[in-house]
């Protein structure tokens, strides 16, 4: 495209996901070693804060009136899935699941649910939560690898998923001598 506008300035910005309407970027950065989530109109201008607390990875509801995001309990610094209105404040309903590398956090079609992935004794696999409090559904079956990224299509009928393992290898170079 042409006209490319850059909408953020911090060294460190993920996690864009925009709202519905097209209005505004909500987006995770990280200064002084906690993430907080913020704001900015989509056409450009300044970027505000979204809630006071340390936060990431929010992703807007398919309505456009709450945002799921993992929210640093204030007593500890232990983040939780939780949810808030579009307009910020507090948390109207902060769910059992604890964040864990590659929180990822996807709304389901008919924004029910809150998709999120589960890592255990290394597999990962794709959880549901109902907005409502029910309890979370195990939705993908993995037997092996982590799941590091995912996305839904706009029907809710196919799920796209980033899988792999790492692989840290150490080499011992022994008796070299430079030329």
């Amino acid at each position: 495209g042409q006209n490319v506008q850059r909408l953020t300035k911090g060294q460190a910005d993920y996690y864009p996901n925009v709202t519905p309407d097209g209005k505004w970027v909500f987006y995770t950065t990280v200064s002084a070693d906690l993430p907080t989530t913020w704001k900015v109109p989509a056409e450009g201008g300044d970027p505000v804060q979204f809630i006071p607390h340390p936060a990431f990875n929010p992703a807007v509801s398919p309505d456009g009136k709450f945002v799921a995001l993992f929210y640093a309990l204030p007593e500890q610094l232990l983040f939780k899935l939780a949810l808030v209105p579009i307009s910020g404040g507090e948390p109207t309903r902060i769910f059992d699941v604890v964040a864990q590398d590659y929180s990822v956090v996807r709304w389901s079609q008919d924004g029910q649910m809150i998709t999120y992935i589960d890592t255990k004794n290394g597999v990962s696999n794709l959880w549901g939560q109902p907005i409502d409090g029910s309890p979370a559904k195990q939705l993908t079956q993995f037997k092996s690898d982590l799941i590091f990224r995912f996305a839904w299509s706009p029907d809710g009928k196919t799920l796209a998923c980033e899988r792999g393992f790492f692989v840290n290898d150490v080499v011992l170079i022994s008796d070299f001598l430079p030329t």
